[in-house]
């Protein structure tokens, strides 16, 4: 914590500005991993299927029809199954022949992955129609003669590029690897354990990308593997762990990969810039003080005569006195750094006629110590009553103490003032310096 003293006080106080430097020491917290449903449309639930004929044949996907004048073409289809149900699910082709009569083919069974039939081409206008089993069929994709049929699918995530998101890709080391996502370093307490990554790709350029592992092995040398391609949908890569500390990238072929989500074990990461870190200083001063000379006793500063002798006795502390900080204004002010406790010794005098005791203390965000202060009598009384100093962080906060709050002190010889950091918020002894 930096503490620092400038001139203000308010009628007949004793004069103590202050404000109260505190270094943050920010974390970084990463969400939760962001969790992709996996649950995809049914052929019963989608708007491409048709009711069918009975209860054989439940569904029905039309590929033509004979008002078409390509219909005489070669007909095809290409289903991607994600699940079937109990008992699994058959298909059917029915057509219509050149005299118009209905020609059915043989059921034949279905298989999760990618299912596909071409029909022959002909001379005639006709119908082509799949009919299907079961509307409980699971597909994640689904073209008719080469065409995607997106209809029953959710709008896809928007993407972000590698090449938008400089928070997480750095430059790659030439120009066939030209992002890199680092997963760990040597210096990271966990770079030995497996490093795993989901890339949730939600585009590709048109050629394709790679990606390939690139790490450190024990004697620090640089080990690249080998391209490995990339897909639409879910990427999972592990890198397996090992038994010294070493960095592990991830390099990309391409600038044009957008990604709806990545997580790197188990947390999610995301591009968006993290928010610039609260200042550790004050870049102002406090309020200029008013009062009148007469009414006040100074300790530190040019507009009032300073009762103090020495800003740094050797008290055993830790803490170090800077009596010159600049926030930028050229108006000075006192720091105390890695505080754990700090005195000033002062001309003994006699205020026991001030009111108050003034302090403007600004500490920084991120603060969660109490700060306390008292003055020390050498005359009749008690001789010290440490009460604390109410803190905002991250703003000035102009501070009246009233006398009465130091039970039992007199103020009749007071020689010695003294800040005490060595305290949580929660009133908790804390012996360790703010930094």
């Amino acid at each position: 914590m930096s503490l620092f003293f400038t001139p203000c006080a308010p009628r007949k106080a004793w004069l103590v500005c202050a404000c109260l430097l505190t270094s943050l020491f920010q974390s970084f917290a990463i969400d939760a991993p962001l969790v992709i449903s996996n649950d995809d449309p049914t052929i019963g639930a989608c708007s491409l299927f048709d009711a069918g004929p009975n209860e054989t044949w439940t569904q029905v996907l039309t590929l033509t029809t004979a008002s078409d004048p390509t219909s005489g073409d070669a007909q095809s289809f290409e289903l991607n199954i994600t699940s079937l149900p109990d008992g699994g699910a058959n298909y059917r082709v029915f057509k219509t022949t050149a005299n118009g009569s209905s020609f059915f083919g043989n059921a034949l069974p279905l298989s999760v992955g990618t299912n596909s039939a071409t029909i022959a081409g002909v001379s005639f206008t006709r119908a082509v129609k799949i009919q299907f089993s079961n509307g409980d069929i699971g597909f994640d994709a689904l073209s008719i003669n080469g065409e995607a049929q997106n209809d029953c699918f959710a709008a896809a995530e928007p993407g972000t590029a590698l090449s938008a998101c400089s928070e997480l890709f750095a430059d790659g080391p030439n120009s066939t690897w030209i992002h890199a996502l680092t997963l760990t370093t040597p210096d990271s307490a966990n770079s030995a354990a497996t490093q795993t990554v989901v890339m949730n790709i939600s585009s590709l350029p048109e050629a394709g990308a790679n990606y390939r592992v690139a790490k450190t092995v024990a004697n620090g040398n640089w080990f690249n593997g080998t391209a490995q391609t990339l897909a639409l949908g879910a990427n999972t890569i592990s890198v397996a762990s090992v038994t010294f500390d070493r960095s592990v990238k991830l390099q990309f072929s391409s600038g044009d990969i957008e990604f709806s989500a990545l997580t790197l074990n188990g947390n999610a990461l995301s591009c968006a810039a993290a928010p610039p870190a609260p200042p550790t200083s004050p870049s102002d001063n406090a309020a200029d003080p008013t009062l009148d000379a007469a009414d006040v006793a100074g300790l530190y500063g040019g507009s009032y005569t300073s009762i103090a002798t020495n800003y740094n006795p050797g008290w055993g502390q830790s803490t170090a006195v800077n009596t010159g900080f600049d926030p930028g204004t050229g108006n000075l002010v006192m720091q105390y750094s890695n505080l754990n406790y700090q005195g000033t010794e002062l001309t003994a005098t006699n205020l026991s006629a001030m009111t108050h005791v003034h302090i403007d203390v600004w500490v920084a965000e991120g603060t969660d110590r109490q700060l306390k202060v008292t003055p020390v009598n050498n005359g009749t009384g008690t001789n010290e009553i440490l009460v604390e100093v109410p803190l905002t962080p991250g703003a000035w906060n102009s501070v009246n103490l009233a006398k009465s709050d130091f039970t039992g002190m007199s103020w009749d010889s007071v020689f010695q003032l003294k800040f005490d950091g060595q305290f949580n918020g929660d009133g908790s002894a804390n012996a360790a310096g703010w930094d």
